[in-house]
């Protein structure tokens, strides 16, 4: 009798135990959830990759993941119509052309780089209050430097900055009329580059039409650089960028500031006439010293800051956390090319 009843004991222990066991089981289970992810195609992972800049990263991932899961599946990103980045800390926008439900967005372009560049110099006149321009700045739109060299010069002339291209007449028409139609009669209208690039023809069109117009150009780019530069007036004391004049994407990067950019070989020493521009001035070298070397940066100017990224994309956003401080409105241009950047 006493064997039977230890032999049940044992029996109701051992049952017991699983159950005390199961039951421990479940909570631990329930007190700590383990949700693997299972990503579709769709789904965007909220990372460095998608999201460089850490500030738009951790705003992404706080306004809009809403499971927590550390994805932005396409249900959460349909759901974004507008994205507030004043006072954020935010420099860099890479990422922002995920969520395509933005209502406050406007996508500028056109079937050429010559209508981007109109139809941007449309949306700049809406911006300005819809009256016609004073002035207008025409640059040759298959090379970067002359137009690269004249984003400051349309900045202080309040100008739109158009392109044109004296082996294609019909551009170079659309270009004609659209000054025609939109810069005040008797304005300037600055040609930058020799009638090789920018035709004579355009030149002595515009002038018949009563425009009053200054062609800038020099022997080579960094002369005509030059010739921009003191036209537009830079004044001691305000930020002057040097940058390579052999590649775009550092001066790309920059033109959108308004600030005036001087363009130097990468191994060279700045001409007499540079070196009048560059004293008095707070300088900023863009790029790393594959762009523009030590040598070169102490030769312009020992005090100078140099702003680099490991590539042209983080230069792109290096530069914009220098000078863009809580910025309300950024503008976005393909990376692998100079025009749609250039009239932006």
């Amino acid at each position: 009798m006493s064997a039977r009843r230890n032999s049940q004991m044992k029996a109701w222990v051992t049952i017991l135990s699983i159950a005390v066991l199961t039951c421990t089981l479940l909570l631990l289970g329930g007190l700590a959830p383990r949700h693997v992810h299972a990503a579709s195609a769709d789904d965007i992972k909220i990372d460095a990759v998608h999201f460089p800049d850490a500030a738009f990263r951790n705003y992404v991932s706080k306004n809009f993941d809403q499971d927590h899961d550390g994805y932005l599946q396409k249900s959460e990103r349909d759901a974004v119509t507008k994205i507030d980045v004043a006072s954020s800390g935010i420099t860099d926008l890479t990422g922002i052309q995920y969520f395509t439900n933005l209502t406050n967005i406007t996508r500028i372009y056109g079937a050429t780089r010559y209508e981007t560049a109109i139809n941007t110099a449309n949306e700049l006149k809406k911006k300005m209050g819809g009256g016609k321009f004073g002035a207008a700045v025409i640059a040759y739109g298959e090379n970067y430097p002359d137009a690269l060299s004249g984003t400051y010069l349309a900045n202080v002339k309040k100008a739109p900055l158009l392109l044109a291209n004296a082996k294609d007449a019909n551009t170079e028409s659309n270009t004609i009329n659209y000054v025609k139609s939109n810069v005040r009669s008797g304005g300037r209208v600055y040609l930058l580059g020799g009638p090789g690039l920018v035709s004579s023809k355009l030149e002595n069109t515009l002038k018949s039409q009563g425009y009053s117009v200054v062609r800038l150009y020099g022997s080579d780019r960094y002369q005509t650089n030059v010739k921009i530069l003191n036209e537009a007036g830079v004044k001691n004391g305000q930020d002057l960028l040097v940058c390579t004049g052999e590649n775009y994407p550092d001066a790309l990067s920059t033109s959108a500031l308004g600030k005036p950019i001087l363009l130097i070989g990468g191994q060279s020493q700045p001409t007499s006439a540079q070196r009048t521009i560059i004293q008095g001035k707070n300088v900023y070298i863009i790029g790393g010293t594959a762009a523009i070397s030590d040598r070169t940066k102490n030769s312009i100017s020992r005090n100078a800051k140099r702003i680099n990224g490991i590539d042209r994309y983080d230069t792109s956003a290096k530069i914009a956390k220098q000078f863009c401080k809580n910025p309300t409105i950024a503008v976005l241009a393909y990376g692998q090319n100079f025009p749609d950047g250039l009239a932006g």
